[in-house]
């Protein structure tokens, strides 16, 4: 005979701790996951609502976690958002990852390319860019633009 209560509270007891563990964590990464998909969510939503500025954004991301933001003649986008947060960046108190995605909210353009130059990622970054921007949103990965950084 096995007594079973006996059994796991003394002879599987760290493995009871261990599978608490594993489900701790899975339940904190379902409530990341969710909180992610409502922060996109909300994301397209003021895409959506934000009147165009401009028609077709080029970003090009370079190795050294920096991004230029062109029009599709390539003459740099000035924006006073990019001026305002740039000192910011500097203090490293804000994620280049956040200046993007706030600067392309803003400009809320009707196309966005991204240009990985020399990049094996910031893959977080354009998952990012194409949740939130969707159809309007696609890599290039070698063109006239990714030739002329290199």
């Amino acid at each position: 005979e096995i007594v079973l209560d006996g059994f796991i509270n003394f002879r599987l007891k760290d493995y009871v701790v261990e599978v608490a563990d594993i489900v701790d964590a899975a339940v904190d990464n379902f409530l990341l996951e969710k909180e992610y998909l409502e922060f996109i969510r909300l994301l397209k939503y003021f895409v959506e609502i934000q009147e165009p500025k401009v028609t077709e954004v080029h970003i090009l991301l370079e190795k050294n976690n920096t991004f230029k933001l062109v029009d599709r003649k390539g003459n740099l986008i000035e924006n006073e958002y990019l001026d305002g947060f740039s000192l910011e960046l500097m203090n490293n108190s804000i994620n280049y990852e956040d200046l993007l995605i706030s600067s392309l909210i803003t400009l809320a353009p009707r196309k966005v390319v991204i240009h990985l130059i020399n990049l094996d990622g910031p893959t977080d970054t354009v998952k990012t860019i194409e949740n939130v921007f969707g159809r309007r949103a696609r890599k290039c990965n070698g063109c006239t633009f990714c030739k002329k950084e290199t």
